[in-house]
């Protein structure tokens, strides 16, 4: 008796067994399934969450940027104001002492 005479006894004598397994069989892969979609949807929802917060954070640099560069062109305009008014000053003492 060879393997496949063997298989097709086993199916004749024992067809509840041959069910039962292959509901085990089936039960088995469709709790792997979901499993992996499981796996696979809170994958997508981490790499959701985390292009979200790249994004605010980019943003949020960005605006930190363009702050420092506004800050930094006031500095010079008020040391620019500073320097004329020290010269003014530097003349209007000159005028007051001749």
């Amino acid at each position: 008796m060879d393997g496949k005479e063997k298989e097709y006894e086993l199916m004749e004598k024992r067809p509840r067994a041959l069910a039962n397994s292959f509901r085990k069989s089936r039960d088995n892969w469709k709790r792997k399934c979901q499993q992996a979609k499981a796996e696979v949807k809170s994958f997508r929802d981490r790499m959701r969450d985390l292009e979200l917060s790249r994004s605010r954070w980019r943003d949020d640099a960005e605006e930190a940027q363009r702050e420092k560069q506004r800050l930094q062109e006031e500095i010079e305009q008020l040391q620019s104001q500073l320097m004329l008014s020290a010269e003014s000053l530097a003349q209007s003492e000159k005028k007051m002492v001749h």
